[in-house]
């Protein structure tokens, strides 16, 4: 009758050792998980800012063909909040391309990481939202190279003027 009770808890051995097995592989991924990781703190160091989402780019290069790809992401936003996107690019040497985010309310380009006209680059843009909707965002890279990257959303209250 022991050997019935013992017999009991032998499920429990693939259970408890399951974690274990589950966390090999995890040890060993790629840069997926680094560059959204490095991401994550970079976004998360001002303790004020609230996780909303994030997004992992990885795109090829523009063909002569073709457009460059982009990664065209829609996300409800509410008003009297501020967005900030952090934009992180994976390491210059493996990537390549510079993320550019394009923010689009409807068919109007509202805000882009990238000003065309002095050719800067920002690796985070704050978005005060005035009225609730349903906001596009375009992530590309710039002059359509290959790239892999990481994009974090952070919100904020905003303050009254």
């Amino acid at each position: 009758m022991g050997s019935l009770k013992a017999d009991r808890y032998l499920y429990l051995i693939p259970l408890l050792l399951m974690p274990l097995l589950m966390a090999a592989p995890a040890s060993a991924q790629t840069t997926t998980s680094s560059v959204v990781e490095e991401c994550m703190a970079k976004a998360l160091a001002d303790e004020e800012g609230h996780y909303m989402s994030h997004f992992y780019i990885r795109l090829p290069a523009a063909t002569a063909e073709s457009d460059p790809p982009v990664v065209r992401e829609v996300r409800r936003l509410a008003p009297n909040w501020t967005y900030r996107f952090t934009l992180c690019n994976a390491d210059a040497t493996e990537s390549g391309g510079v993320l550019v985010l394009d923010i689009y309310d409807g068919d109007r380009r509202i805000l882009s990481s990238y000003d065309r006209d002095s050719e800067r680059h920002f690796s985070s843009v704050d978005f005060a939202c005035s009225r609730m909707g349903n906001y596009t965002f375009l992530f590309y890279f710039l002059n359509g190279e290959p790239g892999e990257a990481s994009a974090v959303i952070t919100q904020f209250r905003t303050r009254a003027r």
